[in-house]
């Protein structure tokens, strides 16, 4: 399968073929679904965290997802990334003969399982389209956000890129609040040059000026700064991939997204439309659990993927 087209989106179809979503102690964890009814769905897979089950809002977010779906739906705690591959390979053997469309609400979802979604997608054995919208509904965050303590950086699967070969290192950094972790992943990779990401979603926005001032260090060591938008996962895909295809290709280009989740998903896309790319997944754990509330905004982003020719 080939990523044709990508596009923003302000409404959730009537219909999709499979749901998935995901249960975290975050408040925000249930906003699509107490929008939308259960019944838009052929099938629906609720993912959950194996730890934190007591913490905050989870308990009472499970119930909510439980009685919301109306039908039998376990919530799937105890499973490795790849898990994500069986459930699609399972849901793929009810889909006839397409096209086919699904939904992912990754608002609290780890990266490595929305980035596992799309890596079935690019090498999944199927001979329809499938349009696959993915949605994220933005927070708020506390003025004193707990700090992430790293525990292990690694390459996401399905998106090392190529790491040989290359005279220099390039990096880019999403910024988010956790600006020691930010500092953490710039020590271990020791880059030559350094391209920072911040979203902006009007000119005087506070959320990125606090971004901004959180990683002085690292945005004073930058080439430049690029001001993306929070809710268009598209369209700050398009600006990535101009500011990245200017990048010697002698340098090894490795990716941090530390920021808001729609600036990952955006830059694993760019790493589709550019496969040389690496994507760098910071792993930790927070001193406590933060609560995020949802703030009324969200973001919807369809990708439609095809047969590649080439292969059949």
């Amino acid at each position: 399968m080939k990523l044709a087209t990508v596009f923003s989106k302000k409404e959730i179809d009537e219909t999709y073929e499979l749901g998935i979503f995901a249960s975290g102690y975050e408040t925000r964890s249930t906003f699509f679904t107490r929008k939308i009814g259960s019944e838009r769905f052929k099938s629906i897979r609720i993912l959950g965290f194996l730890d934190g089950r007591s913490e905050l809002q989870r308990e009472s977010n499970d119930a909510h997802f439980q009685n919301w779906a109306s039908k039998d739906v376990e919530i799937i705690s105890d499973f490795e990334d790849e898990f994500i591959f069986e459930i699609l390979n399972e849901s793929s053997l009810h889909w006839g003969n397409g096209p086919v469309r699904i939904f992912v609400d990754y608002s609290v979802m780890t990266r490595s399982w929305y980035a596992a979604i799309l890596t079935w997608l690019r090498h999944a054995a199927i001979h329809f389209e499938i349009e696959i919208d993915f949605a994220y509904t933005c927070g708020i965050y506390e003025d004193n956000y707990p700090p992430l303590s790293i525990s292990e950086i690694e390459s996401l699967p399905g998106f090392e890129g190529v790491s040989s070969g290359f005279r220099s290192t390039t990096a880019i950094f999403g910024l988010g609040y956790d600006k020691y972790a930010t500092l953490a992943v710039y020590d271990r990779i020791e880059p030559d040059n350094i391209y920072c990401c911040v979203a902006k979603q009007w000119p005087q926005d506070e959320s990125a000026e606090r971004a901004l001032i959180e990683n002085s260090v690292i945005v004073d060591s930058a080439v430049k700064v690029i001001e993306l938008p929070l809710i268009d996962v598209a369209e700050a895909m398009r600006q990535l991939c101009d500011h990245l295809i200017c990048i010697e290709r002698d340098s090894h280009i490795v990716v941090v997204p530390m920021g808001p989740k729609t600036h990952v998903l955006a830059t694993l896309l760019m790493a589709i439309r550019l496969p040389w790319i690496t994507c760098l997944h910071a792993k930790g754990e927070r001193i406590m659990p933060v609560d995020v509330l949802p703030s009324g905004k969200q973001s919807i982003t369809r990708l439609l993927f095809v047969p590649d020719k080439k292969s059949e």
